[in-house]
């Protein structure tokens, strides 16, 4: 009995501290998600801030759409149209997006990260901005505005 406890013991022991280890590099792995400070939100999907304590930029959150948050937007009558609402309706839910994202961040200001993916980049002519993934601690930016926002999922397609 002791002769096939002991090498049982042996490989379950080895396969724990693999999984460990495996654990640890796996989660280790995400180099792409960088530090950001938030100096601005400017409507629902667009903020201006400090990555990783160098760059100033202004950042696009990926995959949504939000409503236009203010009168002079030159997109705010094709949205109105598009989303079949009046104009007033879309300024007053993109002031929504833009409350819900500003309180997310500063919520978790102190652990706020972004993960820019150039895949997303339409060609629209605004190469000054990056786009990308916010993260305010573990929770997803751009999916919780989608959720609680009434922001819409967007593709380079829908322009």
């Amino acid at each position: 009995m002791k002769k096939i406890v002991l090498p049982l013991m042996t490989i379950l022991f080895a396969s724990a501290a693999f999984t460990n280890v495996f654990a640890e590099v796996s989660n280790n792995t995400d180099k792409s998600k960088v530090r950001l400070v938030v100096t601005e939100v400017l409507d629902g999907d667009t903020v201006k801030g400090v990555i990783d304590g160098k760059t100033y930029a202004t950042i696009r959150l990926a995959d949504i759409d939000c409503p236009e948050s203010s009168k002079k937007s030159r997109k705010l009558a094709k949205q109105a149209q598009e989303w079949n609402l009046s104009q007033e309706e879309i300024i007053k839910q993109g002031k929504r997006a833009k409350e819900k994202l500003s309180s997310l961040l500063k919520l978790y200001e102190e652990d706020v990260y972004f993960v820019e993916t150039p895949e997303k980049v339409c060609k629209t002519g605004n190469g000054d901005r990056l786009v990308g993934i916010i993260y305010a601690k573990d929770i997803n930016a751009n999916e919780f505005l989608l959720k609680e926002a009434q922001c819409r999922p967007f593709t380079c397609a829908d322009k």
